[in-house]
């Protein structure tokens, strides 16, 4: 009988005693982790790439600034300014917007 209750204990050599040990599986704990880590490089890498600075030389901004004339002369003068991209579409947003309230007002 001390046999029978000596083996139905879990051991570290039996592979269960580890298992019962630990409340929470580790897959679990791993999984949040992971998600957390790729939002927060994704958010850094989101930042870094929307605030890299305008690289365009002077002729460049010049041949941008023509190009956009039959745009109108608003957004040629924009090409003129260096811009980061964030920039960029925060005003492609807004012209988005203006455009749509023009096409509704007529």
């Amino acid at each position: 009988r001390l046999k029978t209750i000596i083996h139905s204990q879990p051991t570290a050599l039996s592979g269960s005693f580890f298992r019962k040990q630990s409340p929470m599986p580790q897959e679990s704990f791993v999984r949040p982790l992971l998600y957390a880590a790729v939002v927060i490089a994704v958010g850094v890498l989101g930042y870094n790439l929307l605030s890299t600075p305008d690289t365009r030389n002077g002729m460049e901004k010049v041949s941008d600034a023509v190009g956009e004339l039959p745009n109108g002369v608003d957004k040629a003068a924009r090409q003129l300014e260096s811009r980061t991209p964030a920039d960029k579409l925060e005003d492609a947003a807004q012209d988005a917007k203006d455009d749509f309230n023009k096409s509704i007002n007529q």
